[in-house]
């Protein structure tokens, strides 16, 4: 059908928007051009993996992480496939981020 997307498993989708008939709107992330409607019921809550501390560079010493700050993750509003979930649309966080699943 047109308007509609293909999603595959361990994809991450930034969901744009939701509709009660249950297709979803969204973009998948690492490819802006596919972009379209989705079946909700293929997608479940993601959450990003914590972002590791990198080690530093050969040669160098570490930089001092005194005085706060710390890691951030800026991927809010996203979806992501994990395998083996199905779709709870309860599941949507308020943050946005989903994970979609195909068999």
């Amino acid at each position: 059908e047109p308007g509609q997307m293909t999603i595959h498993k361990d994809e991450i989708i930034e969901l744009i928007e939701k509709d009660d008939s249950g297709w979803w709107h969204g973009r998948v992330i690492s490819d802006a051009s596919r972009e379209g409607l989705f079946p909700y019921n293929y997608v479940a809550k993601y959450t990003p993996p914590p972002n590791p501390i990198p080690a530093p560079p050969l040669g160098r010493s570490p930089k001092s992480t005194a005085g706060g700050g710390g890691a951030t993750n800026n991927n809010g509003g996203a979806l992501g496939v994990p395998s083996g979930q199905g779709l709870d649309a309860s599941a949507a966080s308020a943050n946005g981020l989903l994970g979609a699943r195909t068999e």
